[in-house]
């Protein structure tokens, strides 16, 4: 396996439906300069990142005008992150190394199938995973290595499928020096027995969430409505689509103990007359809170709660 300068740096692992569905939408280069308004005075700090032997942009196109995926994207924020934190350009262009190199889950799938014992071993000391797990992370990737291969999977790219898939905080640990640790909530408990974790994660370090990240730039209008309705749930679509078009007062969203949707609470603000019927303004059947706002003794307007199961 490539020697690797961080613990814990590993690839994630995504089936081939994953990976081919969601490698459409992220390294497609859909996106102008114009989604770089996050950065103040972008064409400057654009320039400066590119000049010179740490050249921190994404790969450029062919084309004069300079054009993005929302994996770059995500890979600009990365940086705007690091250069907002001190980090200098030489860090984070061996930063950019590590994470945009496309050879890690090739040479994890070399390794897989001449010593296939040693990497379960890794994978269960180093990521925390148990036995069926490891299994299954090695035999994803041995089936999957046309799609790897054809897609150019770097470890960013599948470091944001996971997050995109599992729906679970994964934080970026990066160093001083540019070395990078992908950090799952989940198994941070048993990270936290793993020395040569708990060197790198007592040391100096930025943590950068990149769910964060994603969720910055597909909360953007520049970010079409397919892109979005692929990335997220059906029940986030669903939620999304009702603010849209009701235009509510508030959302309250309640999750079960799992951690799942599991209803949504929409308010919205009713102007009614002195002669309005409460029963013209509740709809019928399903939960519904009427809250009912006066002012000198007369309705001004109703507050009308409903909840949707989902």
């Amino acid at each position: 396996m490539k020697q690797q300068s961080a613990p814990i740096s590993g690839p994630f692992f995504v089936s081939e439906a994953d990976a081919r569905e969601l490698g459409v939408l992220l390294y497609q280069k859909d996106y102008t300069a114009d989604a770089l308004s996050f950065l103040s005075n972008h064409s400057r700090i654009l320039n400066y990142w590119g000049e010179g032997a740490h050249d921190l942009l994404p790969t450029k196109t062919n084309e004069g005008r300079r054009k993005f995926s929302l994996l770059d994207l995500i890979w600009l924020g990365i940086v705007k992150e690091a250069r907002d934190f001190g980090m200098e350009k030489e860090a984070i262009y061996k930063l950019k190394q590590e994470l945009l190199d496309t050879s890690d889950i090739e040479g994890f799938a070399s390794v897989a199938r001449t010593n296939r014992k040693l990497m379960e071993q890794t994978l269960r000391e180093q990521l925390g995973y148990n036995a069926l797990q490891a299994k299954q992370a090695i035999d994803t990737v041995l089936a999957n290595q046309s799609t790897i291969k054809e897609l150019k999977q770097s470890r960013l790219f599948n470091i944001v499928i996971n997050a995109l898939n599992n729906r679970e905080p994964i934080y970026l640990l990066v160093n001083k020096e540019g070395s990078h640790c992908p950090l799952l909530e989940k198994i941070f408990t048993h990270l936290l027995s793993t020395p040569a974790f708990t060197d790198f994660y007592r040391s100096p370090h930025l943590s950068i969430c990149i769910n964060q990240i994603i969720g910055f730039f597909l909360s953007k209008e520049y970010i079409k409505d397919h892109v979005k309705q692929t990335l997220f749930s059906k029940q986030e679509w669903l939620i999304i689509e009702t603010i849209r078009k009701e235009r509510p007062k508030s959302v309250s969203i309640h999750f079960t103990d799992s951690g799942a949707t599991e209803t949504f609470e929409v308010t919205k603000k009713i102007y009614v007359s002195l002669e309005a019927r409460i029963s013209e303004i509740m709809a019928r059947g399903g939960y519904e809170k009427l809250e009912l706002v006066t002012q000198n003794g007369k309705p001004v307007y109703a507050l009308k709660t409903e909840k949707v199961k989902l």
